[in-house]
């Protein structure tokens, strides 16, 4: 109960945030320019992103709601049939060797990201981004193989060239090592 009491926290620390930077960053006349067919201005895709950020975390945020309240009926039903004990402790061990397990998948996913960031300023996005990819795809889920992970790797790279390059326009800063 207490990681999802730390989610929620973390879910309305996100919206709080995403409501500040909107309103920072939202013009006095973007609701009329938005219906007059004006020309996408540069920031309105930060902005957009923002709003798509706080929608997604409005969703997450209920429901994790609805869920704990399916979790706290099927507690209160569970505790009126008796189950063995055996069992239970066994699911218990169970459970604590799988967040064990996936706590070290929290620390490793960290410990890439901030790789990501380092090896984007030297290496560039576009090298970065494939090897970043790859060592997540066969960290995170329980059984990926290599070659998945791989192609994970080129179609994530690949999008992102084609929608922000190509379709947008985008350029992304260049490494260090140019």
């Amino acid at each position: 109960m207490k990681k999802r009491h730390f989610e929620l926290i973390v879910l309305l620390l996100f919206m709080a945030g995403g409501i500040v930077l909107l309103r920072d960053a939202l013009p006095k006349n973007v609701l009329n320019a938005a219906f007059t067919g004006e020309v996408i201005r540069p920031y309105d895709v930060p902005i957009a992103v923002i709003a798509i950020i706080m929608l997604l975390c409005f969703v997450l945020l209920v429901g994790n709601i609805i869920s704990a309240i399916r979790e706290r009926k099927a507690k209160t039903a569970d505790t009126a049939v008796d189950t063995p004990a055996r069992e239970a402790d066994g699911e218990a061990a169970q459970a604590k060797a799988q967040e064990k397990v996936n706590k070290r998948k929290e620390y490793l996913t960290l410990a890439l990201i901030i790789g990501f960031v380092i090896a984007w300023k030297y290496l560039g996005f576009y090298i970065a981004t494939p090897i970043f990819v790859f060592l997540d795809t066969l960290i995170l889920p329980e059984k990926r193989s290599v070659k998945f992970a791989l192609l994970s790797a080129v179609a994530t790279t690949v999008v992102c060239y084609v929608v922000f390059t190509l379709l947008f326009q985008i350029r992304f800063p260049f490494p260090l090592f140019k």
